[in-house]
């Protein structure tokens, strides 16, 4: 049970004044020094120059709780390994930094998280974590240690993962409960971010300018079932290079809503390296401009994958599938609002006019069942028995 509201008489903390509980940990900066004041007593408890070392006693000394890092900057020299229900909360964005030292350990995370128990939730909010990619190879943001089991119910808000030799953020291997709120990931150097396991909640996220790698990586990680319930809301992926802005294989049951453009190669991937392939998701995306790096018409690509009984609502895209890729539409594959000269490419046959039924351009006969809509009228036309008819 947590304490009752009650404020002991610190001498660096008498700022935190709008905690309804004081945290029961306040990491704050003393010149050179990391300390760690004890948030029932105020006493200091740890003091080193090395911002982990301080830290990691705080988390060590809990087995639930708020830690709160004050304003500066924070050096770390050793990865920070997290633990169930702990929230570690900075003072936002601009305020607490965290960034490795120069003798930080090559091909090691800044943050690893242990798996977490059913029920039990982890937090990291207002921070920015730098990863100097310049002077450091290998190195991520934030990975979960899967050595005993998955990770569950971890939440990011508020946080900018940057300039990362590896990915910002390394969740593939999540079971389920992963939620990313107004996060930036942003010139990582082996792509941005990468999840796996069920019900991944996005929003209000901003993936770009990583290169080396997809913007976001939607896969379980073990390779072999599906990623189901995915919502991504109100998020910007762009100018991410070496790989898609948005790479999914296994995707079933999400509702992706996104800015895909200007991304190095396709928008949208589509792939099936997994058991199962992508289905029954709804799209509602501006996804435009993309494949950057060797052109074409690929903002969305379907590559040896069935993507079955999913929506794409008013996309401002191209559609393609790789020449001599065995794809398959199948099931109700429906695209609304084309954009005038939009293009849909799919098992070999394409449609780039206005209208399929008067001046629709195919190399050869269109799936069966498949549905485009006139981009000038708006109307929705279905190839059914060899012909295409109004629906």
């Amino acid at each position: 049970m947590r304490r009752p509201n009650r404020r002991p008489n610190y001498t660096e903390t008498e700022d935190i004044t709008n905690w309804e509980i004081p945290p029961d940990y306040i990491i704050y900066k003393d010149g050179a020094d990391t300390i760690a004041a004890n948030g029932d007593t105020g006493i200091e408890d740890s003091r080193n120059t090395d911002s982990a070392t301080v830290i990691q006693y705080a988390i060590d000394q809990l087995t639930s709780g708020l830690i709160h890092i004050k304003r500066g900057s924070y050096i770390v020299e050793s990865t920070i390994n997290l633990k169930n229900s702990i929230y570690l909360v900075g003072a936002g964005l601009a305020s607490t930094h965290l960034g490795l030292s120069a003798g930080f350990t090559d091909n090691t995370p800044m943050f690893s998280l242990a798996p977490l128990s059913n029920g039990n939730f982890f937090l990291l909010r207002d921070m920015t974590c730098v990863g100097s990619s310049a002077s450091h190879t290998g190195n991520k943001g934030f990975v979960s240690d899967t050595t005993n089991g998955k990770n569950m119910d971890t939440i990011f808000e508020r946080v900018w993962f940057n300039d990362f030799d590896g990915l910002g953020i390394d969740l593939s291997d999540s079971a389920h409960g992963c939620r990313v709120d107004n996060c930036w990931i942003e010139t990582c150097k082996s792509g941005g971010c990468s999840f796996g396991g069920a019900q991944l909640h996005m929003a209000g996220c901003y993936i770009c300018d990583n290169s080396g790698g997809n913007g976001l990586n939607l896969k379980n990680g073990d390779g072999t079932a599906g990623m189901p319930y995915p919502h991504i809301t109100n998020t910007v992926i762009k100018d991410n290079l070496g790989g898609a802005g948005l790479y999914m294989d296994g995707v079933q049951y999400g509702i992706i809503q996104a800015t895909i453009i200007t991304n190095g190669q396709e928008g949208l991937l589509f792939e099936q390296a997994a058991s199962i392939g992508c289905s029954i998701n709804t799209f509602n995306l501006i996804c435009y401009n993309n494949n950057q790096e060797d052109g074409g018409y690929n903002d969305i690509l379907l590559d040896n994958t069935t993507n079955s009984n999913s929506f794409f609502l008013n996309p401002f895209c191209d559609v393609n599938a790789a020449a001599g890729s065995d794809c398959n539409f199948w099931g109700t594959m429906a695209f609304s609002g084309f954009r005038s000269g939009g293009r849909m490419i799919a098992n070999g046959c394409g449609y780039q006019s206005e209208n399929p039924q008067t001046g629709g351009v195919w190399n050869t006969a269109p799936k069966e069942g498949i549905t485009v809509w006139d981009t000038t009228a708006y109307t929705p036309y279905q190839y059914v028995n060899g012909a295409w008819r109004a629906l």
